[in-house]
């Protein structure tokens, strides 16, 4: 086992604790009593399936990954994408910067075991988690708009458009090209490299919106799978202000905790008892076990994989092979 492996073998160890820590200590000051009986109670079948649903997603951005970078002319096999998504969900799992780590750690990985460029591999990676993250924004505005939020979505809508005409004016300051002139090399030759396949990607507009439309099944699975578990808990939260709750809670999942934990998890019980009126237990009883059937999985899941892949191992060994042969 190498040193790398170590260092994250004890980072996981470290979040887990730590995640566990957290949830240990909502259970008790809710009444560990209470919260005992709903779990225990909780109808069997039903979690069961919610465990299924809730790991769906996964196999979609898997999905998403593999086309991206099949775009740029990064050969992956389905098999391969799943295993750094789940490198890459482990990754965010034990870093201490919320929910976002993964990409560099998956950017290693196959540029130091392939001849592909870290700006093309990073520019595949990046755009794949825009177009899965990107669905958390629909549901947001669908929810807003079948509650009757328009004055916040009016308001989103003007400082998303600020935004960009911001993006634009700085794009076109004169002085862009010095700026340039003074990062390093090696910086410089990531950056040509990431603008130059991110150019490519957008070009295959159509293929882009198609995946759009695919990773959206994935958010309607995670917001089935809350639905089920509440459910069987004897809560009722089929509703659409759960189209609200789902991206808000995610927000908080961007904390700087390890995989967002205890932000999350605090976020999404307090939105399910104000906004949904869900009584605390349920509630709690709900966040726990999603966040079990997710969290704890991806971490487990995560670890395989990445001990699979090896950091200072060979991975797509076959096509590295194949590339040194051609030149």
């Amino acid at each position: 086992m190498t040193r790398r492996s170590l260092n994250f073998q004890s980072k996981a160890l470290l979040s887990i604790l730590f995640s566990t820590t957290i949830l240990g200590a909502l259970i008790y000051f809710a009444d560990i009593g209470n919260v005992y009986n709903t779990v225990k109670n909780g109808d069997l079948s039903l979690l069961t399936l919610a465990l299924l649903v809730s790991n769906l997603p996964v196999l979609i951005y898997a999905f998403t990954w593999k086309e991206v970078f099949e775009i740029s002319g990064i050969e992956l096999s389905y098999i391969n994408s799943l295993r750094v998504v789940f490198a890459n969900i482990f990754v965010n799992n034990v870093t201490p910067f919320g929910n976002i780590g993964g990409e560099a750690a998956v950017t290693y990985i196959i540029s130091n075991t392939t001849d592909y460029s870290p700006g093309k591999i990073f520019s595949s990676i990046l755009m794949s988690s825009i177009i899965n993250f990107a669905p958390l924004g629909s549901i947001l505005i669908l929810g807003l708009l079948l509650t009757g939020q328009y004055t916040i979505l009016i308001s989103l809508t003007i400082f998303l458009s600020i935004i960009v005409i911001l993006r634009k004016h700085l794009i076109r300051k004169k002085n862009l090209p010095n700026f340039f002139n003074r990062i390093p090399q090696r910086v410089l030759k990531f950056f040509k490299d990431f603008m130059g396949a991110s150019s490519n990607l957008l070009e295959h507009k159509l293929k882009l919106i198609f995946l759009l439309g695919i990773t959206h099944f994935a958010i309607i699975f995670d917001v089935i799978s809350i639905v089920i578990i509440a459910e069987a808990y004897g809560g009722d939260i089929f509703s659409p202000l759960i189209l609200l709750v789902v991206p808000l809670s995610r927000v908080a999942n961007y904390f700087p905790t390890p995989g967002g934990s205890g932000s999350y998890e605090a976020m999404m019980i307090g939105l399910l008892t104000i906004i949904m009126n869900l009584e605390p237990i349920v509630a709690i009883s709900t966040v726990i076990t999603y966040r079990a059937v997710t969290y704890y999985i991806g971490l487990l899941l995560g670890y395989i994989a990445l001990n699979s892949i090896g950091l200072d191992d060979e991975f797509l060994n076959e096509h590295r092979k194949q590339e040194k042969a051609i030149k």
